[in-house]
């Protein structure tokens, strides 16, 4: 069977969408890899995202659209679409940013190249609403090193705030992933961005597919006195829920029961998760 004729799922969570809902949605069906399915969790919203959706599964036979009873949350939403995915390859969505149309095939001939990734992702461009861009190195934000350690200790240092995140919004091996839960707390994709390391390595892809958007004033390089002091706030409350969540413990924790590491690199990956920590708050970048 050629990587072709293999499912995709895509499955989109949104809350509350409408702003950009549509843009999402256009640059999903927009994609030149045709085999997909796309399964919309609604988490229970009171705008008008659910007319947005039913208007768009009426229209494409691949949508589901599934609307929550009631706001289940962030991570149990990323679960659901988990789930009821079906597909070989699966990819998580957001309801704001915006992919190339050969986003998915350009992934999957990645990982098609490279039989040991359990994922793949492209370059990304960030982009506000004021049609300002930024591009964004993907070496800030994730680590495609193939040994276990060494991919271990990269992202374990990359700052947070440099969006070490958007690796869930890449293209993953279902199987590799069908039981690696996301847990609910602050960061949680950290958290499961961390335990799928240990399965396995990461690809990239060299051309910028991914639009993702942002915040106005996280691109503006000379922002007013309200923003910087906007800024200076949202990094110190970032700070203190990091420092009081369970991301940083429980992970040392999950080190040291890591048997497919030597003792001596799971002792060297508790010291690197410790001055993370501490460098919280000693460090300007979190």
């Amino acid at each position: 069977m050629g990587s072709k004729e293999k499912l995709v799922s895509i499955g989109l969570a949104t809350h509350n969408g409408q702003s950009y809902l549509r843009e999402a949605l256009d640059s999903l069906l927009a994609q030149t890899y045709r085999n997909f399915e796309l399964v919309i969790s609604d988490n229970a919203s009171t705008d008008d995202t659910p007319r947005i959706c039913e208007e768009y599964a009426k229209k494409d036979r691949r949508i589901k659209y599934i609307r929550q009873r009631s706001n289940i949350g962030h991570a149990r939403n990323f679960e659901y679409l988990k789930k009821n995915a079906r597909g070989e390859y699966f990819i998580w969505a957001s309801d704001d940013d915006k992919r190339a149309p050969t986003f998915v095939e350009r992934c999957i001939a990645a990982l098609d190249a490279d039989k040991e990734a359990i994922a793949a992702i492209s370059k990304l461009m960030h982009f506000d609403d004021l049609g300002r861009t930024q591009k964004e190195d993907p070496k800030l934000f994730f680590t495609f090193k193939k040994d276990l350690y060494g991919r271990l200790k990269e992202f374990i240092l990359l700052t947070i705030l440099g969006g070490k995140g958007n690796m869930t919004y890449g293209v993953w091996r279902r199987e590799k992933i069908v039981d690696c839960k996301f847990i609910d707390k602050p960061f949680l994709e950290y958290d499961f961005l961390f335990r799928c390391l240990v399965r396995g390595h990461f690809t990239l892809v060299d051309e910028i597919l991914f639009y993702k958007r942002t915040k106005i004033f996280v691109l503006d390089p000379n922002p007013r006195v309200s923003m910087r002091i906007k800024r200076v706030l949202s990094n110190i409350k970032v700070r203190f829920v990091l420092f009081f969540s369970p991301l940083y413990f429980p992970n040392m924790i999950f080190i040291l029961r890591l048997k497919s590491l030597k003792m001596w690199d799971r002792i060297k990956l508790i010291f690197w998760n410790l001055v993370a920590l501490l460098r919280l708050f000693v460090w300007y970048k979190v």
